[in-house]
């Protein structure tokens, strides 16, 4: 008996027989091709990812059946090109109107806003985030520090001669980070210096690095999008997403007429 070693909290498995064999309308999907499979489909656990493996080559193979069914040439050279006829034949996606893309842009505000914008700089106290000790350590220093610039009668004043307690590099240039925008730091980082007003953050920042006292020097709101810039991108936007419920449609009409076994398809 072959036995694999999974991750912590999976179950052992017998590799001789360890999962029931999947067939598609009498074609066996092999269990080696699952497993090269798997290498495109990351997950968690090594049976979420077969999972997920397996459903896309009993797909692959009701596509490929489908393609030989209505007589569309079908290679091993060929197969996306086939496939895409396929689906060009079949599926019948819903249009979009210019009503339908005003509809989605008053309905969806929060999305047609230019990124904020900030103009920051930081005190950095420095710590591995697997090192608690340290942690503990200078997050009572960078305490410590943030409660006598809430103090000083100078803030900003106070924050520049503190500055070269810091352990980044951009201390040499008063803590000056420069213009942030989105994408640009670590995502612990933004999600807090978005929201910050102008000034000292009476709060610190904690990220992956350490503890921030972080000061604000500029802070830009996002603005709104018009509908005219916006149109093109909300058109291909919903043209893409009813692309995809015409061919999920297109799916469960072949799992429906489909002799399935080995395996519980989960179609959306």
């Amino acid at each position: 008996m072959n036995i694999i070693n999974l991750r912590p909290g999976e179950q052992l498995l017998d590799l001789s027989n360890p999962f029931p064999k999947i067939m598609v309308n009498g074609v066996q999907i092999k269990e080696e091709d699952v497993a090269r499979e798997m290498l495109h489909h990351p997950a968690k656990t090594r049976l979420e990812a077969r999972e997920k493996a397996a459903q896309a080559l009993v797909i692959q193979e009701l596509l490929r059946q489908a393609c030989i069914e209505q007589g569309i040439d079908l290679n091993k050279d060929n197969e996306e090109e086939a496939i895409a006829c396929l689906l060009e034949k079949n599926i019948q996606p819903q249009s979009v109107s210019e009503e339908d893309c005003v509809r989605f842009y008053k309905t969806n505000p929060q999305r047609f806003f230019t990124a904020p914008l900030v103009v920051a700089r930081h005190i950095l106290f420095a710590a591995d985030k697997d090192d608690l000790e340290m942690r503990a350590e200078k997050r009572n220093k960078a305490e410590e520090i943030l409660a006598y610039l809430k103090k000083a009668p100078d803030i900003k004043a106070a924050f520049l001669e503190s500055v070269n307690l810091s352990d980044c590099r951009s201390r040499d240039e008063g803590g000056l980070l420069g213009q942030i925008n989105s994408g640009d730091t670590v995502p612990e980082f933004e999600r807090q210096i978005f929201v910050l007003n102008e000034g000292l953050s009476p709060k610190l920042i904690e990220t992956r690095y350490g503890y921030h006292i972080v000061f604000i020097e500029k802070h830009i709101n996002g603005k709104k999008v018009n509908y005219e810039v916006s149109k093109s991108q909300i058109y291909n936007y919903l043209a893409e997403c009813r692309y995809r419920q015409a061919v999920n449609i297109y799916l469960h009409l072949l799992v429906e007429k489909a002799q399935i076994s080995g395996i519980e398809l989960q179609l959306y």
